[in-house]
């Protein structure tokens, strides 16, 4: 979980995730301070590539809905499909969904090496060893069959066709980000209702954490702090059966 810096301005943060939706692998905090540190010429000439052919009619991607509160949550794409709900945040997701821009082989490569990642459930109870080994084995020999199946379709159409079947091969416990752009009254409400119980606990985990970076990046935000009491913990039972 990290909010992004404030120094960043809309106009950095519309730049990075049009650029990360053609090199999902690249590192975000350098990716930032490149743009940041481009000079005016060459930012000017960005622009206009970003705002060809918008308009009041043909508007800009949703993900041009950028704010200086940008929360970037490092989830999986389970996690992140239930935080995708909040219509009211500005989303993006770093996947390689440009419209007309094929997906290719190495945009793939740069998917896969994100991972998987696991429930808290079976992370933190010490009793669920063998159920944590078991799934991991499992998701391990996917992901195996997953790269040899997409090698077979290389090997047979090279650089010819579209990648993008891959994104429906790829399992919910995927790892992917999540920037999600908002404000003060959006955060509160994010934060409120996503962290109790009847969630997903790795949900729940991330709206508290989502909470505590908030309000430590401003004095101002410092009342969004949930307070330790309300800190979701995988290891109580009635959290886990809770659906209140």
């Amino acid at each position: 979980m990290e909010l992004i810096k404030p120094e960043y301005t809309e106009g950095d943060r519309l730049v990075a995730a049009s650029i990360l939706l053609l090199w999902p692998g690249l590192d975000r905090d350098e990716l930032l301070k490149w743009i940041r540190n481009r000079d005016v010429e060459t930012k000017t000439a960005v622009s206009s590539l970003l705002f060809s052919n918008h308009d009041n009619y043909c508007e800009l991607p949703s993900y041009a809905r950028t704010t200086r509160l940008t929360l970037v949550i490092e989830g999986c794409l389970g996690e992140l499909r239930d935080f995708n709900r909040h219509r009211a945040w500005g989303r993006f997701f770093p996947l390689p969904l440009v419209f007309g821009e094929p997906v290719t082989r190495d945009m793939v490569d740069q998917l896969l090496a994100r991972g998987f990642s696991l429930p808290r459930y079976l992370t933190e109870i010490p009793e669920m060893a063998s159920h944590k080994a078991a799934m991991e084995q499992d998701l391990l020999a996917y992901y195996a069959k997953l790269q040899e199946f997409v090698a077979k379709v290389e090997a047979q159409y090279h650089d010819t066709i579209d990648y993008s079947f891959v994104l429906n091969l790829l399992p919910l416990a995927h790892r992917v980000d999540l920037w999600m752009h908002g404000d003060p009254k959006q955060a509160l409400y994010l934060t409120k209702q996503r962290v109790r119980p009847g969630g997903h606990i790795n949900y729940r985990m991330l709206a508290y954490e989502a909470s505590q970076l908030l309000a430590t990046s401003d004095p101002y935000l410092s009342a969004l702090q949930l307070p330790l009491k309300d800190k979701p913990d995988p290891k109580r039972r009635d959290e886990f059966f809770d659906r209140s």
